[in-house]
């Protein structure tokens, strides 16, 4: 794949489906009685857990910066 195909998926379509499962999510909690500050703690929660999760699981697999500038990623 090239990089533009990959940075049209990451900064477009993905965030776009997200953003619609997301409303998705909200509207059936709101339909269900769940108050809206109740939603975002939850939202939140799930959130965080996920990123302390890739950042343990899937942080030390990705490659590095190099401090020289003749590499570009140190593996």
């Amino acid at each position: 794949m090239s990089t533009q195909t990959i940075g049209f998926l990451i900064g477009g379509l993905v965030p776009a489906l997200m953003f619609g499962v997301g409303n998705i999510a909200m509207k059936e909690s709101t339909s269900l009685g769940i108050a809206l500050p109740t939603y975002l703690i939850i939202v939140g929660t799930a959130v965080i857990a996920t990123g302390v999760l890739a950042t343990i699981f899937i942080s030390p697999k990705f490659p590095t910066l190099a401090q020289s500038g003749t590499a570009i990623f140190a593996y």
